[in-house]
Order: C-alpha cells, then sequence, then structure tokens
C-alpha cells in the first residue's frame, strides 16, 4: 500500500481542521439567540496500546520474530495531547473538531511461543469529527459521553529485532480511525471546566510498506481543561 509523506499528511489534517471551525462558525453565527456557546478544549493522556497481531513483516527480514505464526507487537505505555473546537447546544448536545498527537514506543514481539523486545516509535497524528451528549444538572459535576469518527497518521519507526539492528526508514501511512467517550466535566469558573475521562480508540489495519497490523486499540486516560467562550461572540 503506498504511503505518504508527514508534510502531506500534517497539511491535509490542518486543512480538515480549518474547514469544519468554517463550518461550525458559519453555521452557528446564524443562531444569535444564544442556543448553546462555542467552546475549546485541551487534554493530555496517558496512552495504553493493546498488542497489536502482525499480518507481514516480510519487509523487515524473512527470519525475525515479526513473521512468526500468531506474531504480535506490543507498545510500551505513551503519552498523547489533544486540542478541539465545538458547539454546546443548550439541549445539551455537543459538536467539535478535533487533532491529537499520540507517542508510543515500541516494546515486545511475540511469535511461534516466544518473545523478545523491539526497539522504536510509533507516533499517530489523528483528526476527529465528534458528538456527544453533556448531561447537565444544578451540579458542578458534569458527566458527559460521545463518540468520534476521523483518520489517523501514522509514524512508523522500527530500528532493533531482539539484539539486532534493523535499517528501516520512518514510514507513514494514513487509516480510517474511531473512537468512544466518557467522563465527566468539574465546573471550577463561569467559563471553565476541568475535564478527566477515558477514550477507546480504533485505528483500521495499519499497513506499511514493511510491516503490516490487524486493527489498533488504544486505550486513553486524559485530564483536560475546557474553556466556553460565549462572552467573546456576543459581547
Amino acid at each position: 500500500m503506498k504511503s505518504y509523506k508527514p508534510g502531506y499528511s500534517i497539511l491535509i489534517a490542518t486543512g480538515l481542521l480549518l474547514f469544519s471551525l468554517l463550518v461550525l462558525t458559519s453555521a452557528q453565527a446564524q443562531e444569535r439567540e444564544r442556543n448553546g456557546q462555542p467552546f475549546f478544549s485541551l487534554s493530555t493522556q496517558v496512552v495504553s496500546a493493546d498488542a497489536t497481531n502482525v499480518t507481514s513483516a516480510l519487509g523487515l527480514s524473512p527470519t525475525n520474530i515479526l513473521n512468526q505464526i500468531d506474531s504480535s507487537l506490543d507498545t510500551e505505555i505513551g503519552w498523547g495531547i489533544t486540542g478541539s473546537v465545538g458547539w454546546l447546544y443548550d439541549s445539551n448536545w455537543h459538536f467539535e473538531a478535533e487533532l491529537g498527537h499520540k507517542a508510543m514506543e515500541l516494546g515486545e514481539a511475540f511469535g511461534g511461543g516466544v518473545a523478545d523486545t523491539i526497539g522504536g516509535e510509533w507516533n499517530i497524528e489523528t483528526f476527529f469529527m465528534n458528538g456527544g451528549y453533556d448531561f447537565r444538572g444544578d451540579s458542578f459535576i458534569t458527566p458527559y459521553v460521545g463518540l468520534g469518527i476521523g483518520v489517523g497518521l501514522h509514524e512508523l519507526t522500527v530500528n532493533q529485532v531482539a539484539t539486532i539492528p534493523v535499517i528501516m526508514a520512518e514510514q507513514f501511512q494514513v487509516t480510517p480511525a474511531a473512537q468512544a467517550r466518557v467522563g465527566v466535566n468539574f465546573e471550577v469558573a463561569e467559563d471553565m471546566d476541568i475535564t478527566m475521562g477515558y477514550r477507546f480508540m480504533a485505528l483500521v489495519n495499519p499497513d506499511f510498506n514493511s510491516i503490516a497490523f490487524e486493527n489498533l486499540y488504544i486505550h486513553n486516560f486524559e485530564v483536560g481543561l475546557k474553556f466556553y467562550i460565549e462572552d467573546m461572540i456576543y459581547d
């Protein structure tokens, strides 16, 4: 499958976000009766990916552990950062455009009944369009749920299998992605919440030139801030 250069990938993601912002702004500009308010949020994540099955690694070496029967690749616990802009309606539904980054070091490979270490790094830029519902009430605590669809822009580097150095240039791939989110907003000021939550992310079949995987599943535990900017729009 054809790989993509990172510059084009970042440009595509940025363009999608700007287009989404334009659509959101244009749509809400006609709703001056205060049917909701805009917001933006920033969050950091602790990232943990499930071991993912390897479907082919002949591009690395026909004899290494990643080409054994039922081989899989595990990663170390990583980190992530996410930013989004959106609109919270008076009906408690919200919609947003989101950009994110995930970074994980490669960990162990399993295959043929044995395990060995793998050296390298897996970075993912994500773009999502999310929708969800805030369970707002009289309390300063607001639970929320949400779903999102988008794309993941993968950057994979493998430089060692067991004790054997591997020569593999950075490889890039774009795949479909989906996520589910649940968490709680804590109101700490009139226009600001602290958010704590969990999101489950699925990225479909990352298929690089040298190595191909089944779906990648990532667990994200996050803390962040959400800002409501109604006063900037209406004053």
